[in-house]
């Protein structure tokens, strides 16, 4: 598989004879072609000839022809390789498809056989399945006549119970509608004495809302009068008080007034007293110093002259 597809990327190049083709390294080594893969292509040395140390036009023609002559004839035998592999590879490809259809082949043919075995079990077991499904229908209609029988006797049962039901209930119907009549005469007899009462009720509770609200008004008109008439007495109870109370409050002020003028004054006859007092008190203490004084000046003079005649 390699081998075809490096063949195939080598057919996929085009090939122009005397021109390089595409994917060939530049023209420095145009002398030689590229390597194949999977293959060793040894190299072509270009050998100069001439002398000088120059290579002549038909030298240099004659190796590009031969490079790729050889590399032509390198191509087919890869091609014929190829070609050869992929004969080969079909063959046995060809030869494993024939293996898979034979053995496709008896697995159908074994699939067939189990299938019919298959289908003959399974229309042995219909016929059984018919077989028992006949018995059981004719057990069911032996069942359903049976319980014809029994039903036709249960509804026989059930009509005379009906019919006893009936004449219990048309009896009992008798007994309830006396018992109604019964109820219903002592309920309208008890509606009539409750309507009496409540008309009785009525009447009073009109006479009350009549005559007795109208008295509650008056009495409350009455009392609405007293309470303002109290009211007003209080007031002015409690204004002549509040005059009373000013008046003796203003009185209380003047007195209080005059007895601090009469403290004031007071206060300044003994300031005026204490002050005259002080100041004879000073007359006097000026007095008795000066005394002291002269009498000490006449001793020390007594003394001196004493001192003196001495």
């Amino acid at each position: 598989r390699e081998s075809s597809r490096d063949s195939h990327q080598w057919d996929e190049q085009p090939h122009h004879h005397g021109s390089s083709p595409q994917g060939l390294p530049p023209s420095s080594a145009r002398g030689r072609p590229p390597p194949v893969p999977g293959t060793t292509i040894p190299h072509t040395q270009t050998h100069v000839i001439g002398t000088g140390g120059t290579n002549t036009p038909s030298s240099t023609g004659a190796s590009v022809v031969s490079a790729h002559q050889e590399r032509i004839h390198k191509l087919s035998q890869r091609l014929s390789g190829l070609h050869a592999g992929l004969e080969m590879e079909r063959q046995s490809r060809f030869e494993q498809l024939q293996t898979r259809l034979k053995a496709l082949d008896e697995r159908v043919v074994h699939s067939s056989e189990t299938a019919t075995k298959k289908i003959n079990q399974i229309k042995e077991q219909m016929s059984q399945f018919q077989a028992d499904i006949e018995q059981q229908r004719q057990a069911l209609e032996d069942l359903n006549l049976r319980k014809q029988e029994a039903i036709e006797g249960v509804d026989k049962r059930i009509s005379e119970m009906l019919e006893e039901e009936q004449a219990a209930l048309r009896e009992t119907e008798k007994r309830l509608i006396h018992t109604i009549e019964h109820k219903t005469k002592a309920l309208s007899e008890a509606m009539l004495s409750e309507k009496k009462s409540r008309e009785a009720s009525q009447e009073q509770l009109r006479n009350y809302l009549e005559a007795d609200i109208p008295k509650l008004c008056s009495s409350l008109r009455d009392e609405t009068a007293q309470r303002e008439a109290m009211e007003q007495r209080l007031l002015g109870s409690a204004m002549d008080e509040i005059s009373r109370l000013r008046q003796q409050l203003h009185d209380e002020e003047h007195a209080r007034r005059v007895m601090e003028e009469e403290v004031y004054k007071l206060v300044e006859d003994v300031v005026a007293k204490v002050r005259h007092e002080i100041a004879l008190e000073r007359q006097e203490r000026e007095a008795t110093e000066e005394t002291l004084l002269r009498l000490l000046e006449e001793t020390c003079t007594k003394l001196n002259d004493a001192a003196q005649i001495e």
